[in-house]
């Protein structure tokens, strides 16, 4: 079956062999073209000329942000230290939570990701903290995927901040006197 994927200007072909699923870009943008690899790809596999093509192994959460994210992190933000210690102490915080960080890329679930956000709230972090280092997750799941460490992007969703009521007021603006929401502070003539 030959399709096109939401963001690629190529088809890609689908089709199970021996109970395993083949899909792979015909890097075509002719769709004629593209159903005449994927028939070419299914003849070799069926001549016994090409085997499955074996995947790389794919770098657990912790060795990844180590081995290739600090280090262009360093090198792409040298001059903003402050962005640096932020990845860095990010990067310590995913490390505490073992279950996350020796895990494949590829293996994370958004459950794993919920498990240690829940982890972060109940150490008392505020949910802009915790959404914060969510998106340095899925910057890494981004840039594995760019630099072809991981096949898959699993799903990182932001949690949902807890936000106060409207007509609740800080207790320092009723200890300061202000005024209610929609109130006049003073009657107009």
């Amino acid at each position: 079956m030959v399709y096109k994927q939401k963001k690629s200007k190529y088809w890609w072909y689908k089709f199970s062999w021996n109970g395993e699923v083949i899909r792979e870009s015909t890097k075509h943008t002719n769709k004629r073209v593209a159903e005449q690899v994927e028939a070419a790809h299914r003849t070799a596999l069926a001549k016994g000329e090409v085997g499955i093509r074996e995947k790389k192994p794919v770098p657990t959460l912790e060795n990844f942000a180590r081995e290739h994210f600090l280090p262009f992190v360093r090198a792409t933000k040298a001059e903003k230290l402050r962005t640096i210690t932020f990845y860095e102490t990010t990067v310590k915080n995913l490390a505490s939570y073992g279950k996350l960080s020796a895990l494949p890329l590829d293996r994370i679930t958004s459950e794993d990701l919920g498990g240690f956000a829940a982890m972060r709230k109940a150490a008392g972090m505020k949910v802009t903290t915790i959404n914060r280092e969510l998106a340095t997750v899925r910057r890494m799941f981004n840039l594995a995927h760019e630099w072809g460490k991981s096949h898959d992007r699993p799903s990182t969703r932001q949690i949902e901040p807890w936000r106060k009521p409207a007509d609740a007021r800080s207790d320092w603006g009723r200890r300061a006197g202000l005024p209610e929401c929609g109130e006049r502070s003073s009657p107009r003539g």
